[in-house]
């Protein structure tokens, strides 16, 4: 097993995406409470939280199914028989694309088969597994806002918003709980499996100057970086460049929904793609992402 130390972000804190659409989003914060400012982001270089989202659109059409409906029935209120919106077969199409991609151990590379990935919430269910090589595919809702979940036995779950217009892919990097275990032991930080963490990257066409800070709306322990030698350390704000720079991590979030305040260093200015609105589940990674310039 590699050094647990050795958390080059790019390979530990990942999410890789690729398609149409727009990706995923960024937040993040410092402090108890949900404030940081955009203070030194230390020592720029490779790396990287989450590596985006993306993904997109394609497949059949859905569609709220059933016959007749309507205001009434036959002749009556808005249409006749097999009224509704649409006549028979009526009610508002719901538009499904081909979402797929690869679940892998961020520590190793290595498929990570009979893991589940699903739609969160989804009603009825919108999940799969992964077959030997982690391979994976959904028919996800398109042109709406959802969260995509990565899961397998003894690792932490990931999940990634999601808005998506074209076909894509996108490739789930699982940290393992012996892997997170070690580095809150390094930081001294106790674990709340109640709780969620919130992890995202600032992307940027070239290395920027000064550190991005965030604030969010939900209780969280204190934020944490991993730097370019892999150590891990806490810090009030990340830095942006191609790779996605050092990351900002957020342990210890309380569940539920959070708003995200960006807190670029003055000179820089980084945007959220939607969902604007994070979701934060227990023992699980939100990955964002952020464009800066």
């Amino acid at each position: 097993m590699r050094n647990a130390l050795a958390w080059c972000v790019v390979g530990l804190f990942a999410v890789g995406c690729g398609g149409g659409g727009n990706g995923g989003t960024g937040g993040g914060a410092g402090g108890a409470g949900g404030s940081a400012t955009g203070g030194s982001g230390g020592s720029t270089g490779t790396g990287g939280g989450v590596s985006g989202t993306g993904g997109g659109v394609s497949g059949t059409g859905g569609g709220v199914s059933g016959t007749g409906g309507g205001v009434s029935g036959t002749g009556g209120g808005v249409s006749g028989t097999g009224g509704g919106v649409s006549g028979t077969g009526g009610g508002a199409a719901i538009s499904l694309v081909s979402l797929s991609g690869r679940l892998e151990s961020a520590t190793t590379g290595a498929a990570i088969a009979n893991g589940t990935v699903q739609v969160v919430g989804a009603t009825p269910a919108i999940q799969t597994t992964t077959d030997a090589d982690g391979g994976w595919t959904l028919a996800v809702p398109a042109a709406t806002d959802i969260f995509v979940r990565g899961t397998a036995p003894a690792y932490k779950g990931v999940q990634v918003g999601m808005y998506l217009t074209d076909a894509g892919t996108t490739t789930f990097n699982l940290v393992p709980n012996m892997t997170f275990n070690q580095v809150a032991a390094v930081l001294g930080l106790t674990p709340n499996p109640s709780a969620g963490i919130l992890n995202f990257e600032f992307q940027a066409a070239m290395p920027l100057d000064g550190g991005i800070g965030a604030a969010i709306t939900l209780a969280h322990g204190p934020t944490f970086t991993i730097g370019t030698n892999g150590q891990p350390r806490y810090a009030d704000a990340g830095t942006a460049d191609s790779n996605g720079g050092l990351p900002l991590i957020f342990p210890n979030v309380t569940a539920g929904t959070t708003d995200i305040t960006l807190l670029p260093a003055p000179g820089i200015t980084c945007s959220i793609p939607r969902p604007m609105q994070q979701r934060i589940d227990a023992d699980t990674f939100t990955f964002v992402r952020a464009q800066c310039q």
